[in-house]
């Protein structure tokens, strides 16, 4: 039988020590392989990150605007997009993807953003998105992504808002990435240069969707 994937939102805590610390090194694992695999894809370096404490690794998992989304491959009877799965799975089970969606954008300190054209719109962003090498060409990256939107569309829908813009930003080189956002329904909106000529342009894209 062929393997199947799950895609699910990850908790930002757990009260056995030993599950949430073993959650923990699955994140901080799964991101530095990202990194070494596909250093382009990355605005950070597996230099920097590898730097990183536990605490580190906890702190981003128990940000209160920001949510962790995995694939994983399981062995349910077909694929299922953001659905809860058992705690084992998360934990013995092979991570294939990871995608985190960070927002309301308005909330987090310090953000200069423009505000929305609407005042009943919310804003969030995609980063991190990646699929490792044996896993691509499944759809798998598509199903990621819309699972991150539909997270964005619900919290935005908590808060009264009447529609969600989705904002997320690539290298000009990873053409892949670029298709799949523009057949989701992102459109470029800027491209902005680098200082270094070896470096690509970062190609920034959203998309607005009404909830």
């Amino acid at each position: 039988m062929s393997p199947t994937y799950i895609v699910t939102l990850l908790p930002k805590s757990h009260p056995d020590p030993a599950i949430w610390s073993r959650i923990i090194a699955h994140q901080k694992d799964f991101r530095l392989r990202s990194l070494q695999i596909s250093p382009e894809s990355f605005s950070s370096s597996y230099e920097r990150e590898e730097q990183f404490s536990d605490k580190d690794w906890e702190a981003r998992l128990q940000n209160p605007l920001a949510y962790t989304f995995i694939i994983l491959k399981c062995s349910k009877t077909e694929t299922e997009t953001n659905k809860t799965v058992d705690l084992t799975d998360i934990v013995d089970g092979e991570w294939v993807g990871m995608g985190v969606l960070a927002g309301p954008m308005g909330d987090l300190p310090g953000n200069m953003r423009e505000m929305a054209d609407e005042e009943r719109c919310t804003e969030f962003e995609i980063s991190g998105v990646f699929v490792l090498p044996g896993a691509r060409n499944l759809g798998l990256g598509k199903s990621l992504v819309e699972a991150t939107v539909e997270h964005g569309k619900s919290l935005g829908k908590q808060r009264g808002a009447s529609e969600v813009l989705v904002k997320v930003s690539a290298a000009s080189t990873n053409v892949q990435a670029l298709k799949l956002y523009e057949r989701l329904g992102f459109s470029v909106i800027a491209s902005d240069q680098t200082d270094s000529e070896e470096a690509p342009d970062t190609v920034v894209m959203q998309w607005r969707l009404q909830i």
